[in-house]
């Protein structure tokens, strides 16, 4: 798994505000975390938990990650609702979870064997019939601008779809695109993701293809910016 930009280079992200994830992708999961309600939860890739944060309280919180910095502030944001962290993927329990939540994550991985052993982790760690949430962003419009992130393939780079895990440069930026970061995703097909989904032992019972965030001035109201797939462990 490619790690060198979480690992070192954590605290650019964590200084930089994504509007689109905040307002449109991350407010879709929550109210399906709050509505599962699990009793048991994972974040797998959790980052700095600013996504967990905002779920209901009374869910107890496990959260994994590679980075340390990332862990150490999910911890600080996180204070007193943290259950377990791990930042070794053997760690985390199997047949245990109702719920696991990988936002963002599949797409940071850069080869194929890595992509499947870490679904097979999180089907692993699923109880029969717990729910899986993954998110990404939407693998076949990368060449487009949308109102807070560009690929490179939207400014001049050939885009070949069918490229499976090709690295990219990803650049978030701000309205006036002054103040911005990049850092580089790796592209993997939608047949490839819902064909490795399935394969890991995981039912996929809703898609959810996300508008762009429709309150900034420069979305785009043509295609979608991001996917949920919500799955079943069979």
């Amino acid at each position: 798994m490619s790690s060198n930009f979480w690992i070192e280079n954590a605290e650019d992200f964590l200084h930089f505000e994504h509007p689109s994830e905040r307002d449109v992708l991350h407010p879709l999961i929550i109210d399906k975390i709050n509505k599962l309600d699990p009793k048991t939860y994972l974040d797998f890739g959790a980052g700095d938990g600013r996504m967990s944060a905002k779920i209901n309280s009374a869910i107890p919180i496990d959260i994994f990650d590679i980075s340390s910095k990332m862990i150490e502030r999910a911890k600080e944001g996180l204070s007193g609702r943290l259950k377990n962290v791990f930042s070794s993927i053997d760690k985390i329990p199997s047949d245990y979870y109702e719920l696991i939540v990988c936002s963002m994550v599949l797409l940071c991985i850069d080869n194929e064997k890595d992509y499947k052993s870490a679904l097979a982790s999180i089907s692993k760690s699923l109880k029969k019939d717990g729910k899986a949430i993954f998110s990404t962003t939407h693998p076949c419009f990368r060449q487009t601008y949308f109102s807070d992130f560009y690929t490179e393939f939207s400014v001049g780079k050939q885009f070949n779809y069918f490229k499976e895990g090709k690295p990219f440069a990803v650049t978030i930026h701000d309205q006036e695109k002054i103040n911005k970061v990049t850092f580089e995703d790796y592209h993997w097909s939608l047949n490839f993701t819902i064909n490795s989904i399935i394969n890991a032992g995981l039912n996929i019972i809703e898609i959810i293809e996300t508008t762009d965030d429709l309150l900034l001035p420069n979305h785009n109201n043509l295609v979608s910016p991001f996917i949920i797939i919500i799955t079943e462990k069979k």
